[in-house]
């Protein structure tokens, strides 16, 4: 498996029942450099503040029982393992959980996650940072389901970006789940945050990306003056996007030059979807129209 700063695919459904622990787990030989190294500071930590744990001494004490523990748990088949998603939407779980919303159908929180193999308290967490976005509602009353917001202005290009995530990472679900075309009850699509500082991850992220998607190209200080935000900030956070592939640059004379990439599946739909978004708000519109006095278009 490869590390977490490297491109490649990843699963996303790595969990298995360990006979010995008695507990859901990722085995030791799925998990890259980074994440093994996690793991070891996560439990040194409860061993210093709330547990003690004896076999948590060294690295190499640690790597040792965590190997010799995998043979009480069986590997994920290669059909549930899937890939890793980009994260276009502020992480790679979020976008997991709207192509299997646009899957299957509005459901439970605790129905998704055990789909995926996640924690439920995790899941809710990221729920609801989806539906502050705009991008998922909650049924009022009731059993609470979850869905799409299909009250969003660029729903139609959602749908076809979901689509082909969907097709392209192979996202299955199990079948004893039911499929409900809409929610059961009246949703709360009409009262949804506005989406500008949520949809894409933090503020300036969001920003960012719906500002590339409508003027297409440009520098990190055209960037910063344009959004009028700190430019420690918005470096920061356009090295990060780039880490995360979700833009590319290139070198124009003496200036970095961003852009939204396209080298993933999906990758023209996002750039669409962007778009469409950027285009339904006041701001970038207004933007969109005047960036021909403020930015320099790159060839």
């Amino acid at each position: 498996m490869t590390s977490r700063k490297q491109p490649g695919y990843t699963p996303n459904f790595g969990k298995t029942y360990n006979r010995y622990l008695m507990r859901w787990r990722i085995p030791w030989r799925l998990l890259s450099m980074y994440e093994r190294r996690r793991r070891y500071e996560q439990a040194k930590r409860a061993n210093q503040h709330v547990f003690r744990i004896a076999h948590v001494t060294s690295y190499a004490v640690f790597s040792t029982r965590q190997s010799a523990w995998d043979k009480y748990q069986p590997m994920p088949s290669r059909a549930s393992l899937g890939r890793r998603m980009p994260p276009l939407f502020g992480s790679s779980e979020r976008t997991h959980i709207l192509a299997i919303l646009w899957l299957t159908g509005p459901i439970t929180v605790r129905e998704l996650a055990r789909a995926r193999r996640v924690d439920a308290a995790g899941t809710f967490h990221t729920v609801d940072r989806l539906i502050r976005a705009g991008l998922v509602v909650k049924s009022a009353v009731g059993r609470r389901h979850i869905g799409l917001n299909y009250a969003h202005s660029a729903r139609h290009a959602l749908g076809t970006l979901l689509s082909a995530l969907v097709r392209h990472y192979d996202v299955r679900f199990p079948r004893i789940m039911r499929y409900r075309a809409t929610l059961p009850t009246k949703s709360l699509a009409a009262d949804s945050p506005p989406v500008e500082d949520h949809v894409f991850g933090s503020a300036v992220r969001s920003q960012l990306i719906m500002l590339l998607g409508v003027v297409g190209s440009a520098d990190s200080r055209q960037l910063c003056r344009l959004l009028g935000q700190n430019y420690a900030s918005t470096a920061y956070a356009l090295k990060a996007l780039e880490r995360d592939q979700v833009l590319r640059s290139q070198r124009v004379g003496i200036r970095r030059v961003y852009v939204l990439s396209d080298g993933y599946p999906g990758g023209l739909e996002y750039r669409r979807y962007v778009s469409s978004v950027a285009r339904a708000l006041p701001r970038y519109n207004a933007l969109s129209k005047a960036i021909e006095v403020v930015t320099k278009r790159y060839r």
